[in-house]
């Protein structure tokens, strides 16, 4: 069994900090840290943060992240959020939490497994934003009372350069972000970075989507972990055929299940976009597939990122320092028409295809054997705070094992790309 490691602030009664690993299977067990011995009854808190960085963001884009706070045990409090400076970052109303999909920490009378803080880069103006948020909140369970737990500092800046484009990719460098985070060995460093959202036990609903099995216009999304943490409205849940934004105007899907006509897009505010699969094209020597829309997403929209064609998942030193890293892949197919998310692991792979296989760090019920309908759904990892889209599925029977073509490679971007291109 592995464990993450790296810095994660805690707090106890006497408002100290300290460095511990994070083990995959305390989430799972719901085990606790030692509590403070002057006061065995205290609760330690957890936040997935020190520092919140939002990425360079252009005017009128999307910029929402959340801040996961883990209790040692069920117990305390979040009583007050407060930023010490006035600047376009704002803290998310529970309402306005609760409306994404999200389990705010403000309202809760006893924090049990997780709760977020959803903070909110306005991006209406062009500019740097700079503030501390200061979280308050009581250590002991039944005790009432409001002390300052921890403060975060939070930056961003908004450029008039729009960051995501009607048609052209982007990418994100892996070895880059791993090695600001201080980590050399990106294993360990995807390892930490999921470890850090995790909740402190996982329960079967994390992974579901939305509130209703049953999609359909009124669908919403079910306030639980995964609409907590992660952005999918960047992806169609409205067929099995599916389709994920990796442009504007952009979906990538399996060459063998490709989709025509109207496609619904379900944002985690509330929203419906409506639009239609005009021309696709697939690319070559590959079961990729990329379908044109029109009208676009608009830009407050989710755009996946694809990793750097320079950080091959399955090649040289990577061949074994990836294996075990959670992949979120979405899940819907025709057995039982759920939509929701399984997180399984990489097994293998080269250059230009990986495999996935059943996680053992993780329990069984966030993880779903690939079925009939599930070609095409994306396959991601979690870099920074956001989802990076590394593959779809392309073949699997009946079984957690799955294999795809790897976005990361050179080979297919340049693939990719072309597609684009004769998509204008």
């Amino acid at each position: 069994m592995f464990q993450y490691r790296g810095l994660i602030k805690h707090f106890v009664v006497a408002v100290s900090f300290l460095a511990v690993p994070l083990n995959l299977a305390s989430a799972q067990s719901g085990s606790a840290n030692p509590s403070s011995k002057n006061t065995p009854n205290a609760v330690t808190f957890s936040f997935s943060h020190d520092a919140l960085h939002f990425d360079n963001v252009g005017s009128e884009q999307s910029a929402v992240t959340s801040i996961v706070v883990r209790p040692s045990a069920p117990g305390g409090q979040i009583t007050k959020l407060l930023l010490t400076e006035k600047s376009a970052i704002r803290i998310l109303s529970p309402d306005e939490t609760r409306g994404r999909g999200g389990l705010p920490c403000l309202g809760l009378a006893s924090i049990d497994r997780f709760c977020v803080i959803m903070v909110k880069l306005e991006t209406k103006a062009v500019g740097v934003a700079i503030t501390k948020l200061e979280i308050y909140g009581s250590t002991t369970p039944g005790v009432s009372g409001s002390r300052i737990l921890t403060s975060i500092g939070i930056d961003g800046v908004v450029t008039k350069a729009p960051t995501v484009f009607p048609n052209r990719f982007t990418t994100i460098s892996l070895r880059s972000v791993a090695s600001k985070e201080g980590f050399a060995n990106l294993r360990d460093y995807l390892q930490w970075n999921f470890g850090r959202i995790a909740p402190r036990q996982w329960i079967a609903d994390d992974a579901k989507v939305f509130e209703l099995d049953n999609y359909g216009p009124n669908s919403r999304y079910m306030n639980n972990w995964v609409n907590s943490v992660f952005k999918h409205d960047g992806h169609a849940w409205d067929a099995f055929q599916d389709g994920t934004a990796i442009t504007q105007c952009h979906l990538i899907l399996a060459a063998h299940f490709q989709r025509s006509g109207p496609i619904v897009f379900n944002a985690l505010d509330g929203r419906r976009f409506e639009s239609n699969v005009v021309a696709s094209r697939n690319v070559t020597d590959a079961d990729i597939n990329i379908a044109r829309i029109d009208p676009c997403l608009p830009k407050d929209w989710t755009i996946y990122p694809l990793l750097d064609g320079a950080d091959a998942l399955m090649v040289g030193e990577n061949s074994h320092e990836l294996e075990q890293v959670a992949l979120p892949s979405h899940s819907f197919n025709f057995q039982d028409g759920v939509r929701r998310y399984s997180i399984g692991q990489l097994a293998g792979g080269n250059r230009d295809f990986m495999t996935g296989q059943y996680n053992p760090q993780l329990p069984e019920y966030l993880q779903y054997p690939v079925r009939q309908g599930d070609s095409g759904n994306p396959i991601f990892v979690w870099v920074g705070d956001r989802l990076a889209i590394v593959g779809s599925v392309a073949a699997g029977a009946n079984t957690y094992a799955w294999t795809s073509y790897s976005y990361t490679s050179s080979r297919w971007q340049a693939g990719i790309r072309e597609a684009i291109a004769a998509l204008p």
